[in-house]
């Protein structure tokens, strides 16, 4: 059967870390309940994640919102991936 993650397989942070330079943002789309946002600004300094349920995305400003390294976007990725971007001297993590 082979090997299944649930979210972000551990070895995927270091290996990002290790080839992206400078400060990286990462950007990450479906929020779902925000344990992987969590981690990837606990990773990277900053996370920007986009949610189309109108629920989740208000569950998790309810939950997430006093970490300010967290973004949260409500909508689709196609039309709110733009807005999720980091300025262009900065590295992004998908």
């Amino acid at each position: 059967m082979g090997f299944f993650w649930q979210g972000l397989p551990p070895y995927v942070i270091g290996w990002a870390k290790e080839f992206l330079p400078g400060t990286v943002v990462a950007v990450e789309t479906g929020t779902f309940q925000g344990v992987t946002s969590q981690l990837l600004a606990d990773s990277f300094g900053a996370c920007t994640t986009i949610e189309r349920s109108p629920t989740l995305a208000a569950d998790a400003v309810r939950r997430l919102s006093s970490n300010p390294r967290l973004t949260i976007l409500q909508g689709s990725s196609r039309e709110r991936l733009a807005a999720a971007l980091p300025n262009h001297s900065v590295s992004c993590f998908f």
